[in-house]
């Protein structure tokens, strides 16, 4: 979530864990996990604040097929500078057949048509409009990256931007023999594991 004032607070949507969450010199972002239930589909998603906001929220969901998938690092950066180039923090990768997942965020009075890295795969491109606006890109890698660091990834506005909030996720696959998936919905062969994204949503209340 990312919010275009730091005024009042904002409180986490039940069920979910804060896994990051910085204010910046405009804006404030919030990144949250849960691991879903049945329960979960097609269900809202609500964030509270104190006081009245422009914002932007995207959700995505990641399935293993072979133990549970989870989030096991993360990574935020709040921006101080104005800039058309956001570069995500790097974060660790621990287990192979693991997915990285990113989000870029800008403030601006200015409509941006977003660029994605070569590498990555959209997911979500929410936006705002009017004045003090905020709009972010949500992708990931499309399929596993190595274990070790994964590098910095810079998603590009069309005219350069302020208030950016950057995030880099790992999503692991859980244990079963972690294998690459080929597509999103690939059944594996046997004993394999992989991960597949689930539809991301923006059109939270």
């Amino acid at each position: 979530d990312l919010t275009n004032s730091i005024t009042g607070t904002i409180a986490n949507p039940a069920g979910w864990t804060l896994l990051q969450g910085k204010d910046g010199t405009a804006t404030r972002g919030r990144a949250w996990t849960k691991q879903a239930t049945a329960l979960d589909a097609g269900s809202n998603v609500t964030v509270t604040s104190s006081a009245t906001i422009k914002d932007t929220m995207s959700l995505a969901a990641y399935r293993s097929s072979g133990g549970a998938a989870s989030v096991t690092a993360s990574a935020q950066t709040a921006g101080t500078t104005t800039t058309a180039n956001h570069a995500s923090p790097t974060v660790a990768v621990a287990q192979a057949g693991s997915w990285l997942v990113n989000s870029w965020s800008e403030k601006s009075s200015t409509t941006q048509t977003w660029t994605k890295p070569a590498t990555s795969t959209t997911r979500a491109n929410p936006a705002g409009t009017g004045s003090g606006k905020v709009s972010s890109l949500l992708a990931d890698s499309g399929g596993a990256v190595a274990v070790g660091t994964a590098a910095s990834r810079t998603a590009t506005t069309s005219t350069a931007a302020g208030g950016e909030q950057l995030f880099s996720v790992v999503v692991s696959p859980g244990s079963g023999g972690p294998v690459q998936p080929t597509d999103p919905g690939t059944t594996p062969a046997p004993g394999h594991t992989t991960l597949a994204p689930q539809t991301p949503r923006t059109d939270m209340p």
